[in-house]
């Protein structure tokens, strides 16, 4: 087995996939650029190394990387498993990669440091699923936020990991009570991941609640959002925010990176297109369209701060 993390070694899917492999008596090929992302000495590592396992982070890489192939051809041949970690992979991005690597196989994972691994998403049990649809982890359940009822098929809740998670936090009894709640002689992993629980196993994954946007009453996660406007042929990213709104309490926002180069799209275009995949109400009011690249950190995960501070702009 050969893999190659793309994330850098300060996150942990970086060391998670280092050992994953190693543990299994492979080899770890690591990037030439090892803190930015250089979307062509990967591709060039993969077909250079031969890798089987390629390792990222969501959209942030997913993106740059097939921006790569369009622009250069690679014999990819030796690649068979792609992993997501750490930030959504939308369906748009997964379905373009599949379609240039029909024998490729994409799985996206929900965890955390707290916890591993919580739900996975996996192209080989439901090809052309929906972004948000994954499978709990057998040690995974959805718990309701503050009775810690576990929730019943159709019921929003919260993602809880049992197993090998911490005790708690180092002197901080109300952060640990919150996190890391007992229930039923049973400790659990509670990141804040909201989710609704379907049939069986499976989950539809909301978002991470810190980031749910209120608007009018009703919750919106930016996940969705973002998703669904990366649908668009002229969309390269974006980040979905809540900004204050004397009539809304809060207005959904959103800041696109648009592609450069391309025939310009406007606003009102992209409402239209999004109406056609999310409710009304989860339909940005504030935009910002741009050509530079939106806020993430380092290891490619959004900085809705910066996303709040740039609709305020507007």
């Amino acid at each position: 087995l050969i893999g190659l993390p793309a994330s850098p070694m300060i996150h942990g899917a970086g060391h998670w996939t280092s050992f994953s492999v190693l543990l299994q008596g492979g080899t770890v090929v690591l990037p030439r650029e090892p803190d930015r992302l250089d979307p062509e000495g990967i591709w060039q590592a993969v077909e250079r190394e031969g890798v089987v396992y390629l390792q990222v982070v969501g959209d942030a890489f997913l993106g740059p990387l097939l921006d790569e192939l369009d622009r250069h051809d690679y014999d990819l041949s030796s690649l068979r498993f792609l992993l997501s970690s750490g930030a959504v992979a939308s369906p748009a991005r997964k379905d373009a990669l599949m379609a240039r690597l029909p024998r490729l196989v994409v799985q996206d994972t929900v965890g955390a440091s707290e916890s591993g691994t919580t739900a996975v998403s996996d192209s080989r049990e439901a090809p052309g699923a929906e972004q948000a649809t994954f499978r709990l982890h057998e040690s995974a359940t959805v718990l309701e936020a503050g009775t810690w009822r576990e929730c019943a098929k159709g019921e929003e809740g919260l993602l809880a990991q049992s197993g090998h998670v911490p005790l708690g936090y180092y002197k901080d009894p109300v952060k640990t009570e919150a996190t890391f709640p007992v229930v039923r002689g049973v400790r659990y992993s509670v990141p804040g991941d909201h989710a609704v629980r379907l049939h069986g196993g499976a989950i539809r994954l909301l978002g991470r609640g810190s980031q749910c946007i209120n608007t009018g009453g009703e919750k919106v996660y930016p996940e969705e959002v973002e998703a669904a406007l990366k649908g668009h042929s002229r969309v390269a990213d974006a980040l979905v925010a809540g900004v204050a709104d004397p009539k809304w309490g809060e207005a959904v926002g959103a800041v696109v990176q648009v592609r450069a180069g391309e025939p310009a799209v406007t606003s009102a275009e992209l409402s239209r297109y999004l109406r056609q995949h999310v409710a009304g109400y989860k339909v940005p009011k504030r935009w910002v369209l741009q050509v530079e690249p939106v806020g993430r950190n380092t290891i490619g995960k959004p900085d809705y701060r910066w996303a709040r501070e740039r609709l305020k702009q507007t």
